[in-house]
């Protein structure tokens, strides 16, 4: 069956500033987002996929405002010259190690805590400035924001748009949450005779749960039958060996609590036989056969037939058992010889 797995999604961000000063009086830098989630801009979002060897896709613009904001240094909000730009240099994106899913190209994910991470994970995104019409640009190792602009604010923003990631392996243990470094927006701004570079890094964190995965497993029993005279096996249709019990239990995982469960035997010796005789795999008795009989109705199982097993209750780990009965069954009028019968089924439970 498929798997399912969720994660929640927060976008936050790490002051990283490195705040210069070039030629101006004041040695002093720009002021940069909180180190905590952005919660006045962007919300919580929460998504899963069936098999985490396809992609997640949240197919949403994440916001970042201000990464960096330099009105502390250009009160008037307008620098004379603004070159800005997105960089994955030092992320946790290897823009040079990638791999192509359904037309788009997605990037390593690198030296994050997460050991899960760094093997299976790939990302990939846009890039769009945070300002009002500006245009969703392709991610790049460094994408150009603003060169040398005039007339534009002292802050800079990003959005990250499209955020998707590839999973080359299913997840079976759930993940501390993994902060990842997406890529960092640096300035470069000058106003008057100074000078000022500043950078900040936008991260996403990502905590990873497997879903509760819906799989049964089985006893495996072996049923041996009385030791019985040949005579009583004297034509074909007769039974013999009385009623020897077993039984079959499933045990399943709690995601399939209360679910109905169907199950299906087939004839080990001969995968065509469809009728209600079990084969025979030693060839000196080969004319007897072993029927199997449901103790809920006395009906004799056909090989190849889907039937209900029953309902499962609720609760952790929930079991629920299935009771049968095995014959001696003459196939035809030849005399039987003494002899073992041997005879083997597979039983497949299955869920709708």
């Amino acid at each position: 069956m498929l798997k399912k797995y969720g994660f929640t999604l927060l976008f936050t961000v790490l002051g990283m500033a490195l705040g210069q000063h070039a030629f101006a009086t004041d040695n002093g830098v720009c002021t940069s987002n909180p180190t905590q989630p952005l919660a006045t801009n962007t919300s919580s979002i929460t998504n899963s996929t069936s098999n985490w060897t396809l992609v997640t896709n949240f197919a949403t613009s994440i916001a970042a405002y201000s990464l960096v904001n330099c009105l502390n240094k250009i009160t008037d909000n307008f620098p004379d010259r603004k070159t800005t730009s997105f960089t994955t240099v030092g992320s946790n994106v290897n823009f040079d190690q990638t791999i192509t899913y359904a037309g788009s190209t997605y990037y390593k994910i690198v030296n994050s805590s997460s050991p899960y991470f760094n093997q299976y994970a790939y990302v990939t995104f846009q890039i769009q400035d945070t300002k009002s019409g500006k245009p969703v640009v392709a991610l790049a190792k460094t994408v150009s924001l603003y060169n040398n602009a005039t007339g534009e604010s002292a802050t800079q923003g990003v959005n990250i748009v499209n955020l998707k990631f590839y999973f080359t392996s299913g997840l079976t243990e759930s993940t501390p949450a993994v902060q990842l470094d997406l890529g960092k927006v640096t300035v470069d701004m000058t106003e008057g005779s100074n000078r000022y570079i500043d950078s900040q890094s936008g991260f996403v964190q990502l905590t990873l749960n497997p879903e509760n995965t819906k799989t049964c497993s089985l006893n495996n029993p072996i049923v041996t039958l009385p030791t019985i005279a040949t005579s009583a096996l004297a034509t074909a249709g007769t039974e013999a060996g009385g009623k020897t019990p077993f039984s079959i239990t499933a045990t399943c995982s709690n995601g399939l609590a209360n679910t109905l469960l169907y199950f299906t035997m087939s004839d080990n010796a001969n995968v065509a036989n469809s009728t209600n005789v079990l084969s025979n795999s030693n060839a000196a008795t080969s004319n007897v056969g072993i029927r199997v009989y449901d103790v809920s109705n006395n009906s004799a199982i056909n090989y190849g037939t889907e039937y209900s097993f029953g309902r499962l209750g609720t609760g952790s780990n929930p079991a629920l058992t299935k009771n049968f009965y095995a014959k001696y069954y003459k196939k035809d009028n030849v005399a039987a010889v003494a002899g073992s019968v041997n005879a083997q089924a597979t039983v497949m439970v299955n869920y709708k």
